[in-house]
């Protein structure tokens, strides 16, 4: 899609519940303050240093998808199911994860200060 190309600035105001972003190129993409909610995302590579600071992601799926040095600072990733994820270095300083189940994913070196981790499924998380 013409709107997904590196840099894109999605920021403030932009809704794109229930959207699918399989196979998406994200890289640098601006995502903060969105609401990104029950959005079906699979098979994204291409995702290095993504912004979903204060975006609301609220029961999206999440799966076999990089997201190397993110930023999640502040996102709401309630009852998200992120499954295979790489996310090394990602910054979740303030996320929301009440609800959520990260399995078989990596999250090494992720900032996850005054995080809430609220009922969370961390099973084989390295």
């Amino acid at each position: 899609s013409d709107l997904l190309t590196p840099s894109h600035t999605f920021s403030g105001g932009v809704q794109a519940d229930q959207a699918d972003l399989t196979g998406a190129s994200l890289p640098r993409a601006d995502f903060t303050r969105a609401k990104l909610r029950e959005m079906n995302v699979r098979s994204i590579y291409r995702a290095a240093g993504v912004r979903f600071d204060g975006a609301d992601l609220t029961g999206t799926t999440i799966t076999d998808s990089a997201f190397p040095g993110s930023s999640f600072v502040g996102a709401i990733l309630t009852n998200v199911r992120g499954e295979d994820l790489k996310l090394p270095w990602a910054n979740f300083s303030g996320a929301a994860f009440e609800g959520s189940a990260w399995p078989d994913s990596n999250m090494t070196g992720a900032h996850l200060a005054g995080a809430r981790l609220i009922g969370v499924d961390m099973e084989r998380l390295q």
